[in-house]
Order: C-alpha cells, then sequence, then structure tokens
C-alpha cells in the first residue's frame, strides 16, 4: 500500500473524521480503535505516516509507538493528545 496512512484513536468520531478528511484528499488510510489493532495492521502492510493518540485504554501510544517502529522503522508518527492536563 504506497502513501498510506493509519489513524490510531480511541475517539471514534475524531478517528472517522480525520479518515474521510484524508480519504477525500486521495490518501489510502486506514484506522482503528487501539494500540494492539494498529501493532497488528503495521505487521501486515507498510504505512508511510501513523496519526496516534497518546492515551488510549489498554496499551497507549508510546508503547505502540515503540512497536511499530520495531516493525516500520522507516514510518513517521505524529503523537496527538485530545485534551489538556494544565490546571488553571
Amino acid at each position: 500500500m504506497a502513501d498510506a496512512i493509519m489513524i490510531v484513536d480511541d475517539d471514534r468520531d475524531f478517528r472517522t473524521t480525520i479518515h474521510e478528511i484524508l480519504q477525500d484528499e486521495g490518501w489510502g488510510v486506514v484506522s482503528t480503535e487501539d494500540g494492539y489493532q494498529a501493532i497488528q495492521l503495521a505487521s501486515m502492510s507498510p504505512f508511510d505516516l501513523v496519526f496516534m493518540d497518546i492515551r488510549m485504554p489498554g496499551i497507549d501510544g508510546v508503547e505502540t509507538f515503540l512497536k511499530i517502529k520495531e516493525t516500520l522503522p522507516g514510518c513517521m508518527v505524529v503523537m496527538m493528545a485530545g485534551h489538556d492536563d494544565r490546571t488553571c
């Protein structure tokens, strides 16, 4: 799969929105809701870019990132956070 992007986020609405935007722009997009599935997908197909949520249930984005980089060392991974931890 050339020019393939994977989206990993447990927020279904966010994941679907990003998936549809990228797909409309002509990218090959696969999306999944958790790190375990992302690791499995990365072992089956080459991805050029992964957008990954940092906080997910089960295996978090950092652990998932490390596993994906073992399988796809040339893949670029963009880590995302959907909320702000700062207190005012």
